[in-house]
């Protein structure tokens, strides 16, 4: 029988409320920018479209570095997860059993999202341009998003046109970044939601 895609979707709980807690306080002293998407065939190019509507964006290396090992925990499970339940999916490669994580050549830095009332993300991809800079090669193989908290209203991560996500503090939703994975946030009612996204590749 063939998997289903939604087979390949795994949600975890990994950070604490307190963890989660001191990431928001210490995000909130960061310079926030407005998040801009890359038009079509830009590789390389300076095109860029902005909607207003959009959340705000940061990088922080600090915080990424607090968060880089439970995310590889993570991501052994989720391949663990996918390769007891497809066996043939990475055992039929050629590559030895004990090497499950083949396909991960590089992560991407995490990016830090914050939507505000009435910000959104609308339905889209991940066929991210910008992880390559002439030095790095690849596409996006998984996508990875995390959330910080859940005390506001909307914001609800729907997969595809109709299917909810739920999100909760400290959660991690992962996916292959792929066509047929398409997904948005729903607009800010009221509160703020903290975030983040990052891919491998």
């Amino acid at each position: 029988m063939k998997p289903t895609i939604d087979k390949f979707i795994m949600v975890k709980n990994v950070f604490n409320k307190d963890f989660c807690d001191q990431l928001i306080l210490n995000l909130q002293k960061n310079e926030w920018k407005t998040h801009f998407w890359y038009g079509k065939n830009s590789y390389g190019g300076k095109k860029v479209i902005i909607d207003n509507s959009d959340f705000a964006v940061v990088y922080n290396q600090e915080l990424q570095d607090l968060m880089i090992p439970y995310i590889r925990q993570f991501l052994l499970e989720y391949i663990s997860k996918i390769n007891n339940e497809n066996p043939c999916l990475y055992g039929c490669s050629g590559y030895e059993d004990n090497e499950p994580h083949y396909f991960i050549n590089e992560y991407s830095k995490i990016r830090f999202n914050r939507y505000d009332e009435g910000k959104t993300i609308k339905k889209h991809i991940d066929h991210i341009h910008d992880l390559f800079d002439g030095t790095k090669k690849g596409i996006p193989v998984l996508s990875l998003v995390g959330v910080f908290n859940d005390d506001y209203k909307g914001g609800e991560f729907i997969m595809w046109d109709d299917t909810l996500i739920p999100l909760k503090c400290g959660d991690i939703v992962c996916f292959p970044s792929l066509f047929m994975y398409q997904h948005q946030v729903k607009p800010i009612i009221s509160g703020s939601r903290y975030s983040w996204v990052q891919w491998i590749f």
